[in-house]
């Protein structure tokens, strides 16, 4: 395991990953990836009164109908592949809590006073069991991060398959750098997220038929903080590779929410001005804004895999480069926006 880098603790070498246990998460995560297309195939096409569905709003990019069933979807895909691969459950649990948390949000709209202090009762939850012994500095640094991204993956759920593809590629990224470390749960956990997101993908690519809803979205952002955390916490990686693997997401939704502040905008509300949005305002389709999103995230990731390997300087430099593609990419949807996006403005 690493023992250089940024903020990564000291860790002995690992052993190799066994064949076997490889080839048992081969099986476990074609069981996550078919349960989940299986069980959103199905979901999608009923019309039961507790199956929520998503109506178009001031925020939206759609004009139909859509089942708010992704999370669901994912979920048992998830567990079912995390029966074959065994290991604990205290992640998962919390995130189920999460997930049905935010289902019950999907269904009726939890207010903010609500939903926010059960969201960050989970985030308090999980670090006690992943991290119990950190200074309480620490805790709260990583307890407001694990807030943020969980509600920031939220944010940015508004493309068809967007953040579906988005986190397959990042989880599987995040797998492919713990199995090198010859972590298997942590990896094997992860691709089984990335795999059951795959199953999904194809239900919420456009023309889409179902979304993820909340207990998608919430509970996919709330395992990336976690697992990024755990990973570091087991150095696996430093806090600079799962920053960099979901950067398009990460510097999207902050831009934002910065700028949107320094209007002086009700930033809490629904809109329509995060990137993504922008581009579909201004003629770009679902996909080929989901497709620019995922390639980015694959770069990212490819740039996180690549530093991690070059220490502290490697870091260093992954971060910054990514930050400057970013930047620019930013500045030039900027600049069309004010010339081209005037009469889409919400």
């Amino acid at each position: 395991m690493r023992n250089d880098g940024l903020m990564a603790p000291l860790a002995l070498p690992g052993s190799p990953v066994p064949p076997g246990a490889l080839l048992m998460l081969a099986v476990a995560a074609c069981i996550a990836a078919g349960l989940s297309a299986a069980a959103a195939g199905w979901l999608s096409g009923r019309r039961d009164s507790w199956i929520p569905i998503d109506r178009p709003n001031e925020r939206s990019l759609h004009q139909r109908l859509i089942p708010r069933i992704g999370g669901l979807a994912i979920a048992l895909g998830v567990a079912a592949g995390h029966l074959v691969t065994g290991g604990s459950w205290a992640i998962l649990a919390w995130a189920g809590a999460l997930c049905a948390i935010s289902f019950v949000d999907d269904h009726h709209n939890l207010p903010v006073r609500i939903r926010l202090p059960l969201q960050l009762l989970a985030a308090a939850g999980v670090l006690y069991t992943i991290h119990p012994q950190a200074h309480p500095l620490l805790i709260a640094l990583l307890w407001i991060s694990i807030a943020w991204s969980t509600n920031l993956f939220n944010f940015m759920d508004g493309a068809n398959g967007l953040a579906t593809s988005s986190a397959m590629i990042g989880f599987a990224a995040l797998s492919l750098q713990a199995l090198m470390h010859a972590d298997v749960r942590l990896g094997s956990l992860a691709a089984l997220i990335a795999a059951a997101c795959a199953g999904f993908l194809p239900l919420n690519w456009t023309p889409a038929r179902a979304f993820l809803g909340d207990a998608g979205s919430i509970t996919l952002g709330f395992l990336i903080a976690v697992l990024g955390i755990q990973g570091w916490q087991q150095a696996d990686w430093s806090l600079a590779f799962p920053v960099l693997v979901f950067a398009p997401f990460g510097a999207d939704a902050t831009l934002t929410l910065l700028r949107r502040m320094r209007r002086g905008e009700a930033f809490w509300r629904a809109h329509r001005s995060h990137y993504y949005q922008r581009l579909v305002l201004m003629g770009w389709s679902h996909s080929r804004v989901s497709l620019a999103y995922a390639g980015l995230a694959l770069f990212c990731a490819l740039v996180g895999l690549a530093s991690e390997t070059g220490g502290l300087t490697g870091e260093l430099i992954g971060l910054a480069g990514v930050a400057v593609l970013l930047g620019l990419l930013a500045w030039r949807v900027d600049a069309h926006w004010r010339t081209r996006g005037a009469a889409t403005r919400s």
